[in-house]
């Protein structure tokens, strides 16, 4: 889970710019972690099909 809100920011905390700010941090790591994901599914169904 990845929470963002200006409350999560680490500079203009309870501003606009602070929301700002956590929404796209929290958006670079939900990318981040689905990097490759397709290849992994793909992966695991190949491997589900040989056995």
């Amino acid at each position: 889970m990845h929470w963002a809100s200006t409350e999560t920011a680490t500079e203009y905390a309870g501003h606009v710019e602070g929301a700002l700010a956590a929404g796209e941090r929290a958006a670079r790591s939900v990318l981040t972690a689905l990097e490759g994901v397709d290849d992994r599914i793909t992966d695991l169904a190949r491997a589900a099909g040989a056995s």
